[in-house]
């Protein structure tokens, strides 16, 4: 997609908002239909190379407005060198449609190991954040306009973090990586990760207070890590050996979720699973969040296989998935679960 067309975008769901704002019954929230694609664990390696420039070429030629990469663009067997960051992230800059990259924990949280070469990773986190999350534009050769939480003042770091729009829907990219959203064990303060949790906490919540200000019809945020819904979802205590990692953004998108007339779509990883959608999210009585959805991607090895998601802001569900796979003309459908009922 040209990024005029993709500015057109932006600009009809202004449009569309303008006309909403002025409009009562169903004709308010209606939207065009669109789609993006969605890859994750894209790289295996030098070895996965030829096949991760395979699949981009296919995504980019199959019509979707722009692509979503949860990560990560190395292995965890390959070293956090500068020059591999530069290697992969010109490859994915060298995707025909724009694409919007998520920090992952293979560029940064697992760089001390041995095997990643022994780096500082929160060193590997600004040399990230340089390389790949320094303009204001996505990746790609047709790139669009994105916002960054690092414009904001109190959060000049946080360049990861990121934002756009496309017609009747708004789009979030924020830096939650695996495992267990790099809380580490150990004394004194975890500062780095109680400084990305208040981070990620404002951009979220100016998300929703976006969105439902201008009468957006959904909001699909983007992750690496698996937030594991599985766990309880009870404040964390510090006397147990393990703390939830993922309980302030789970607790933020419920909070936020009550509130926001329209869907929630979160994209994450590859899980324990593989790939998988479902509604994992649930309120205090334990009843499900009617209007969250998850999404995970599928793990390694890919074999050329991604996912489109298609956007009919029309629909009550908003969103449904259908699984690709690059040279596979026909695919095979699934579709999001449709909104519960109250």
């Amino acid at each position: 997609m040209k990024r005029r067309e993709f500015l057109e975008c932006i600009a009809a769901g202004a449009l569309a908002a303008t006309r909403a704002s002025a409009a009562d019954g169903p004709q308010a929230t209606l939207g065009a239909p669109f789609s993006f694609g969605v890859i994750g664990n894209t790289f295996a390696g030098d070895e996965g190379v030829a096949e991760a420039e395979r699949l981009l070429a296919g995504v980019g030629q199959s019509g979707v407005r722009f692509i979503i990469d949860v990560g990560a663009f190395k292995s965890a067997e390959e070293r956090c060198s500068d020059q591999l960051f530069g290697e992969r992230i010109a490859l994915l800059n060298a995707s025909t449609v724009p694409l919007v990259a998520v920090a992952a924990n293979n560029e940064w949280t697992g760089c001390d190991s041995q095997r990643e070469g022994g780096f500082d990773p929160y060193e590997r986190l600004e040399a990230l954040r340089e390389q790949a999350f320094s303009t204001p534009q996505s990746l790609g050769v047709d790139s669009i306009p994105l916002a960054r939480q690092s414009a904001l003042r109190q959060f000049r770091s946080f360049s990861e973090n990121t934002r756009w729009q496309c017609d009747r829907v708004l789009f979030a990219a924020l830096d939650v990586p695996s495992p267990n959203n790099d809380y580490r064990l150990g004394a004194g303060r975890n500062g780095e990760f109680e400084d990305r949790v208040i981070a990620n906490r404002e951009w979220l919540e100016r998300a929703f207070r976006f969105a439902s200000a201008q009468r957006l019809v959904a909001i699909a945020i983007a992750i690496e890590a698996d937030p594991e819904f599985k766990r309880p979802l009870k404040p964390p205590d510090h006397r147990l050996p393990r703390r939830d990692g993922f309980y302030e953004l789970k607790m933020t998108l419920r909070e936020a979720c009550a509130k926001f007339h329209g869907q929630v779509l979160l994209l994450h990883g590859a899980s324990a699973s593989g790939f998988l959608i479902d509604q994992p999210l649930v309120e205090p009585n334990g009843k499900v969040v009617k209007n969250f959805t998850r999404i995970a991607t599928f793990a390694a090895p890919l074999d050329g296989r991604w996912l489109e998601v298609r956007v009919d802001p029309r629909t009550p569900r908003v969103f449904s998935v259908q699984p690709r796979k690059v040279d596979d003309t026909v695919g095979w459908s699934q579709t999001a679960p449709s909104p519960r009922r109250a």
